[in-house]
Formats: structure tokens, sequence, C-alpha cells
């Protein structure tokens, strides 16, 4: 049976909306596959209200328009961040050249190693470090909660940094000087050094702790380490030598005990007073 078309406009509504029978819809299907114009009353009933059928493709051809211009938006604003951000990146570099600013990180304490502890006749500690390459390398400290020091390696990420810490080599001697550290917590009550460490956690590296007993530098290695730090192969600890003047017999090569027991001497001349405080 064929309908006409002010028929099939009225089944329209229901047909689109899914709540006519199957034997409308396949009615209405067949006279929508030979009638142009009752289509596009049926693409007019998508469309808001009051737009035809034709003003509804221009709306769709607009809005394509639209999405082109969005993504075409999208993708150079994605190229400015990029440009900005190489920018950015180049200042900043300028900006690290000119002040001699740095970043750095943590070395990797696997890749080190601590050998040929010894102390010399002052009294303080010298050891030999191996690391990878001849990077740039500078310090920080941190201390334990029972008197622990931790010396923890960095290396420059940017290439700067302080001047005088750039000739370390790998197998260079380091020194510790346990009297410099411990002269003010002595004088105001603090608790000394007990251990002294290469990097922290897990993998740190023990140099000295209380009561360890580490041989002597041999006279090589006094030579090695006067010409090293530009030093005189023998001194006398600031602390051994005021002992000695007020009639302590001290020794050469003193331990941190030691050390610990001349330092009163050495307040007493250098900080009086230190006692009441």
């Amino acid at each position: 049976m064929k309908l006409s078309c002010n028929v099939i406009r009225d089944l329209l509504p229901l047909y689109r909306d899914g709540v006519c029978a199957d034997e409308t819809r396949a009615l209405v299907e067949a006279h929508l596959a030979d009638c142009a114009a009752c289509r596009a009353e049926l693409e007019a009933l998508d469309a808001p209200f009051g737009q035809t059928a034709e003003e509804q493709h221009e709306v769709r051809a607009l809005d394509g328009v639209a999405k082109t211009w969005r993504r075409g938006k999208l993708r150079a604003f994605a190229k400015g961040c990029a440009v900005t951000a190489l920018l950015c990146a180049v200042l900043l570099g300028l900006f690290a050249a000119l002040v001699g600013w740095h970043a750095s990180v943590p070395y990797d304490l696997s890749d080190m190693r601590v050998y040929d502890q010894c102390v010399l006749p002052d009294g303080r500690i010298a050891y030999r470090l191996d690391y990878p390459g001849d990077r740039y390398m500078e310090y920080r400290f941190e201390e334990g909660e029972n008197g622990e020091k931790y010396k923890i390696p960095y290396h420059s990420i940017t290439g700067l940094g302080e001047q005088g810490n750039r000739d370390w080599r790998s197998g260079d001697w380091h020194i510790y000087d346990w009297e410099e550290e411990n002269v003010s917590r002595v004088r105001d009550g603090a608790q000394t050094t007990t251990a002294y460490y290469w990097g922290e956690g897990e993998d740190a590296v023990l140099i000295w702790r209380q009561g360890m007993d580490l041989p002597r530098a041999t006279d090589d290695q006094l030579a090695e380490i006067a010409a090293r730090f530009g030093l005189a192969e023998t001194r006398r600890s600031p602390a051994a030598e005021a002992a000695a003047a007020a009639g302590i017999t001290v020794t050469d090569y003193p331990t941190p005990d030691e050390l610990l027991a001349y330092l009163p001497y050495y307040l007493d001349a250098s900080y009086p007073g230190w006692r009441r405080g």
C-alpha cells in the first residue's frame, strides 16, 4: 500500500522516536527510499526549532569549519609552548653561565671507592677516593643522631660550580680534620663527632669511627699529601701545641680521642672563660 506524503509526514515523528508498529516502519522506509522531500522533512525534525533542512546543512558545514579551526589553533598553541620551553631553556643556560648558578645531583656511591685511610702527624685523617671520570664535585653534609657525620658527594649537571672544587681527580687524597670540626662543639658543650662516612644510606662508606685504629701515614703518603695540598709533611695540631705548652706530654699522630683530651687546653688559650659559658 502506497501512502501519500501528507500521511508519511504525520508518521515521521513516530518513526523517528521508534514508537510505531513494524508494519508502519516498513511503509515509511519504503516511502523515504523514493521521496527526497520526506527525507528532508525527517532531517528537519532533528534540527533546532524553526530550522529548515537547508539551514541544517549550512549549520553542519559551519560546524565542520569551526572544528578545523579549533584543531589548527590547538596545534599552533602546542608549537608555541614547545618554542617557549626551548627559549626558556636557552635563557636559563645563559643566566647560569653569567651568574655561576649550577644544579647538581648525588653521585652513585656504588661507582666510588674509598681506600688508604691513615692518620697524619697532626691527627687529621687522610684517605684516597676513586670515582668514574674527572667530573666537577661538591659536597654536602648531614649529621646523624649519635654524632655521625656524612660527607655526601654531588656532581654538576650544568658544568658550573665553585672554581676551587673543579680540580679533583679520581685517586686524589682527601683530608678530614676532626679537631677543627669539633673545637666549637667542645666549647659549646655539644656532642663531638663519633664517626665519619663518605655518602649516606646503605651505601655509605665508613672512613673513621671513634676507637678505630687507623695506620699512620707512610713517608711516601706524607710526601704525596704534602704535594697535593701544599702542606708541610709534619706539623703539630693546635690543640696538641696548647697542651704541650701547658706541660702535658703529647704525641705525634694523635687519635681523635687524644685530640679530645687536648682541646680544653687550646680553648683555654684561645677562648678564655669558655668553661663558664
